[in-house]
């Protein structure tokens, strides 16, 4: 609730020095975490939750969240093998995320 009334008034506490790419990469890392405990409804939810929003529809197609996404498909997929490639190129934050 409070976060989404940040949202609405561009709070800039969330989006940081460098604009909505620190938003973008805070999603990314909020799709990565709950990999391992989610049966694919809250990340859909949370997808669906942000392409409703027209302002942050370039947050979707950035990359911290292209890589979450592409994280996401292969653990679903279970292609572990192109998991640990992803994980090989990730950046730190997202790469401590996916070895939890």
């Amino acid at each position: 609730m409070l976060y989404d009334a940040a949202c609405d008034k561009q709070d800039i506490s969330l989006l940081g020095p460098s604009g909505l790419h620190g938003m973008a990469e805070g999603c990314g890392l909020i799709l990565l975490n709950s990999m391992d405990n989610d049966d694919g409804t809250f990340s859909s939810r949370f997808l669906a939750k942000l392409a409703a929003r027209e302002d942050w529809a370039h947050t979707l197609a950035s990359p911290p969240m292209l890589f979450a996404v592409a994280v996401l498909a292969t653990r679903r997929r279970h292609d572990f093998a192109h998991f640990f490639l992803l994980l090989r190129s990730a950046p730190y934050a997202e790469g401590c995320v996916m070895h939890k």
